[in-house]
């Protein structure tokens, strides 16, 4: 008797790699932009006026966390210890734009070059916009798609881009 090394087994179908790999939820990054001057309201700092005892800028921070976003930078300028020290009890980062009096630009500018490069989207956001909140955040997330060709998502209400529906 002779024995003979059995056959090998055929090579299993190859899948392409997107089907192989399991789908993952895209990394988003919350960049809130909190450095303005607040010069129409005089001397006082919006960011800082409280809502039912919190810091409007504070408000936003708790909503970013509390929604699916995995991280949220702070992006401070004018009364920037002020900004920092009302969200000293939340998990964000803070960077200083000290560019902020040369306008928004500016510290668009110094967040989306403070946020990680393995991220797959950023969702910029104001300091003050108290009426937003965790179900828009959410919406507009999933509404992130960049292989469905949905990598630039705006909120709109009623057809208007950038609007927010009336407070209930």
């Amino acid at each position: 008797l002779s024995s003979a090394p059995a056959p090998a087994p055929p090579p299993a179908p190859e899948k392409d790699e997107a089907e192989a790999a399991p789908a993952r939820a895209p990394r988003i990054h919350a960049l809130v932009l909190a450095g303005g001057q607040s010069r129409r309201m005089g001397e006082v700092n919006k960011l800082l006026l409280e809502i039912d005892g919190v810091p409007m800028v504070a408000r936003i921070v708790e909503m970013l966390l509390a929604s699916q976003v995995d991280e949220v930078l702070v992006v401070t300028g004018h009364q920037r210890e002020q900004v920092e020290q009302a969200l000293a009890d939340y998990r964000v980062r803070c960077v200083h734009n000290p560019a902020y009096a040369e306008g928004l630009s500016t510290s668009l500018r110094a967040g989306i070059v403070a946020l990680p490069e393995d991220i797959d989207g950023a969702l910029v956001c104001l300091g003050d916009m108290p009426r937003v909140g965790v179900e828009h955040v959410n919406r507009l997330l999933a509404a992130f798609d960049p292989l469905e060709g949905r990598a630039i998502c705006v909120p709109t209400y009623r057809g208007k881009p950038g609007q927010t529906p009336p407070a209930n």
